[in-house]
């Protein structure tokens, strides 16, 4: 045992009176005896931690408020805790001490895993608890108001070390009659997040405990250490929720961010794991790579609390590292969003065992000593809160008090957005906003910039000037110039690129154009031309709208047969007197032709009307004004939807997700999880389209490509994006042409040496770390039905370039020749995209290959391109080269 673990196992407690000796003898020996009971064995010379390994000098406790072994029924670290466990166990703390502490549910998982907050105040506080929180929201004097601590942990679900310090932190605020606990719970009101994750967390903790056996396995080999595919990082649909705090596409950030606007934390701590042979890390990170619209307060009291944690760490010998590493750059960070809403956002990283032990160069890591560090730091927190009380509630004020001058120093006096005919679109770009407490307005006259007119009662607007000016200038940054160009994570990240509606930043003096607040209200639905009471001979779904797919899949699981048009024509609604111009990509319902059908279409119809937000006309002649005929051979069936999805080893889990995700969760469709293994004993007839995203294809089988390629060639169409195109073009023989990269040839010359210290940020700097670009769109191509605008921004995280088909017709989204919208690239790499195909169309037997260099539903909120996916799937057939 190391001489740091020793020191930590039975320290030396200040005690002061007979009765609170007598009170941690009894203490003691109640918690040795569980030790006994149930065994131990762990790596720490065969003894379970106590309370007293993790909480040096935490006491003394009162004895009404059960120790986690105690509850559990072993020693916290002897085993990987089940969300359901520590849930029962904070309700277990809040109804031993009713008076200091309560548990608050505030929302569920997608598998309706509650989330929870243990509240933890003193009894005069928790006696008014609402008062309290209003009061904190006023912002008023701070000489006794408490300030708020949010302890957040294990967001990656893998990463456990920290929802499993929860459960000791908490004892210690419920239960511990310390001076420093006392000091806490009197001027902080913390709420305790025990788990970010818990689907990630449930399935990590049941797949290191499945494989731990009585004697514990360091070796790195060892299967426990070895998680399958998809791991447990990730939650239910395999996104990275560390990624999610802006986009808010799933229930745990949704509540999570709901949760924290109505305390407004002046700390959040969000406790993470790292690499095995790392140590500790505690923010500040590297300064350049900073958030430059973070103020400066933030990391001065970064470094004030970094104090705290130094200090804590350096009493129990344990190694750690700060401002250097890792980042606060993008906002979507846990760490970094609270420095964007007057608070304080800190970053924890512990080397992680993975498991319950692990092999590293200076020795055995265990379980406990990981959740050791994560107990310490959480305590240093709260320390550091006590001391820096008034500081935190400073700034604040301050942050809040000072964002009208941010805004007004910009230069900006808001952003207009036309919706643009998709009103869906339209309104999961304003509730997401509201989700942000960003205020959106109406338009109280007509605002022309440039050649376009935003109408007042259509267009809105959002003003720059607000308490989330901060905020909303990041979510609306088209930055390209970066002090420093080593990023962490993505490097832009703009919601008006993102949604893709028609959009112009408004210079100052515009703001007496903004009319009255604007609220989401309910999600909008479909409107109906014409006389359904008519004999209607057909419906017609106009193209434009994000949730033409999910109306698409609605009638393939009817049975519905739907035909898409290729030309413009107009029609005539039955019983109306004005004709309706109709776009190419429109889809046509023939009633008449399928009379066995005609309840179900009647149904499904009321369905589309009701759910989605798309125009359907009812039409009783096949005679048309203008243009095709609803008989016309130029209409094309739609595809079915019936969609594999293939995954396992080698495929990125998180674009996998945002595929899964924005076809079951959003479009309403049922793809199939086609494991990669099992193409060859499948019956690929079932699917009429395959996606194959981002990934590393090393592993898989000849018989895999032989099956798909079959496949494709028999029909079927096969989406692949970014890297998964080599593989196309290597397996199946996809004639596509990939642009070499002129960096990867041999040189002629010996290269220049640079210095091997800046190898990392220099490598780092040549990536395209994620960054947007923009594509001109041929609006006639089946892939762009719909889609609107000649122009689409495409959200591109690597360097895979490919060069237009040598049929004309074929290369439906071209990268501009000046393509950077927002985000880091290289002059050489913007150069290497210039007029470079963005997407082509390769036909392969009777099928085809649409490849696409750029995930379309990236992160789940890229709603501008998710159109491209949807039209790939159905509208396969009708991509056939003229």
């Amino acid at each position: 045992m190391s001489a740091s673990l020793r020191k930590g196992f039975l320290p030396a407690r200040k005690v002061s009176g007979l009765a609170t000796m007598l009170n941690l003898m009894i203490q003691g020996m109640r918690r040795w005896i569980v030790v006994g009971i149930v065994g131990a064995g762990w790596g720490l010379g065969g003894r379970a931690a106590p309370v007293d390994y993790y909480l040096p000098d935490g006491g003394p406790y009162e004895d009404r408020v059960p120790t986690p072994a105690e509850f559990f029924g072993y020693e916290v670290g002897d085993w990987h805790l089940r969300p359901d466990q520590i849930v029962g166990y904070l309700h277990a703390l809040a109804a031993a001490a009713p008076e200091r502490a309560k548990v608050e549910v505030f929302g569920h998982t997608h598998e309706q895993r509650p989330l929870v907050q243990l509240v933890v105040a003193a009894p005069e506080r928790m006696a008014d608890l609402e008062a309290v929180r209003r009061a904190h929201l006023e912002r008023g004097a701070t000489a006794t108001r408490p300030a708020v601590v949010n302890l957040g942990y294990s967001i990656h679900g893998n990463e456990s070390s920290g929802a499993n310090a929860s459960v000791m932190v908490a004892y210690w605020l419920v239960a511990s009659q310390s001076e420093a606990a006392q000091a806490v719970r009197r001027d902080v009101v913390v709420l305790l997040d025990p788990m970010f994750n818990p689907d990630g967390l449930a399935r990590f903790a049941h797949w290191a405990n499945t494989h731990r056996g009585k004697h514990l396995v360091a070796d790195p080999n060892h299967r426990e250490h070895r998680e399958p595919w998809p791991n447990g990082r990730t939650n239910h649909y395999w996104f990275d929720l560390n990624r999610d705090w802006f986009p808010l596409v799933h229930p745990e950030s949704r509540a999570r961010v709901a949760r924290f606007y109505q305390w407004q934390p002046n700390i959040m701590n969000d406790h993470h794991e790292m690499g095995t042979d790392r140590t500790f890390f505690f923010q500040p990170g590297v300064t350049s790579r900073n958030n430059p619209t973070t103020p400066a307060g933030v990391f001065a009291l970064q470094e004030k609390l970094a104090a705290h944690h130094a200090d804590a760490l350096d009493r129990v010998g344990s190694f750690y590292y700060s401002a250097e590493g890792f980042d606060d750059f993008y906002v979507g960070k846990g760490s970094v969003y609270p420095d964007l809403n007057g608070g304080i956002g800190i970053l924890y990283e512990q080397a992680s065992s993975r498991g319950h032990v692990q092999e590293t160069d200076f020795g055995d890591l265990t379980f406990p000593f990981s959740i050791r560090n994560q107990v310490l730091a959480s305590l240093s927190t709260l320390e550091g809160a006590v001391a820096l009380r008034e500081d935190l509630l400073a700034h604040q004020a301050e942050f809040y008090a000072t964002a009208s001058t941010f805004a007004g120093d910009r230069g900006v006096s808001g952003w207009v957005f036309d919706p643009a005919g998709d009103p869906a679109r339209a309104w999961e770009l304003r509730d997401l906003l509201a989700r942000h407490q960003i205020e959106v307005r109406a338009l109280s006259r007509d605002v022309t910039v440039g050649e376009r007119t935003y109408r007042a009662g259509e267009a809105f607007a959002v003003p720059a000037d607000q308490p989330q000016a901060r905020l909303l200038a990041e979510l609306f940054t088209d930055r390209t110039e970066f002090n420093d160009t080593a990023f962490y994570d993505i490097s832009a990240w703009s919601v008006p690129w993102a949604f893709n509606l028609p959009h112009d930043k408004l210079e100052t003096g515009l703001s007496k154009a903004w009319g009255r607040t604007l609220e989401p209200g309910p999600r909008p639905v479909g409107q109906l031309h014409g006389d359904r009471t008519a004999d209607v001979l057909a419906y017609v779904l106009l193209p434009r709208g994000m949730d033409l797919p999910r109306a698409l899949g609605r009638l393939g699981r009817a049975g519905i047969v739907a035909q898409v048009t290729a030309q413009t024509f107009r029609a005539l609604p039955a019983g109306q007197s004005e004709s309706i111009d109709v776009a190419p990509g429109a889809i046509i319902i023939p009633v008449t032709r399928q009379p066995d059908k005609s309840e179900t279409i009647e149904r499904v119809i009321d369905e589309i009307l009701a759910r989605d937000a798309l125009q359907v006309m009812a039409l009783n002649r096949g005679l048309t004004p203008d243009g095709p005929d609803l008989g016309s051979p130029s209409l094309v069936t739609v595809t079915a939807g019936r969609v594999a999805i293939v995954v396992g080893d080698g495929v990125s889990p998180y674009d996998a997700g945002e595929v899964w995700h924005t076809l079951d969760q959003r479009w309403d469709m049922a793809p199939v999880l086609l494991e990669h293994g099992d193409v060859k004993r499948a019956e690929l007839s079932r699917y009429d389209a395959m996606v194959i995203v981002d990934g590393s294809f090393g592993s898989w089988s000849e018989d895999t490509a032989d099956s798909i390629k079959a496949w494709t060639r028999a029909g079927g169409t096969l989406i692949v994006e970014e890297d998964a195109i080599s593989w196309a073009i290597n397996k199946l023989g996809a004639k596509i042409t990939l642009v070499e990269d002129p960096a990867e040839a041999t040189p002629a010359t010996p290269p220049m040496r640079v210095p091997f210290g800046e190898g990392e940020r220099i490598n780092r700097s040549k990536l395209i770390p994620g960054s947007i670009f923009a594509a001109s769109v041929d609006l006639t191509h089946p892939l762009a039905y719909g889609l609107g605008q000649d122009m689409l921004p495409l959200f591109r995280a690597g360097k895979l370039v490919m060069q237009p088909s040598k049929s004309p017709y074929q290369t439906p989204l071209v990268y501009t020749p000046d393509p950077l919208l927002a985000g880091y690239a290289t002059p050489e790499d913007q150069s290497r995209l210039s007029n470079q195909a963005a997407v082509v169309i390769a036909p392969l037997g009777s099928g085809r290959v649409v490849a696409m260099t750029d995930n379309p539903v990236f992160r789940g909120y890229w709603f501008g391109a998710m159109r491209l996916l949807g039209n790939a799937i159905f509208f396969g057939p009708a991509m056939k080269t003229p």
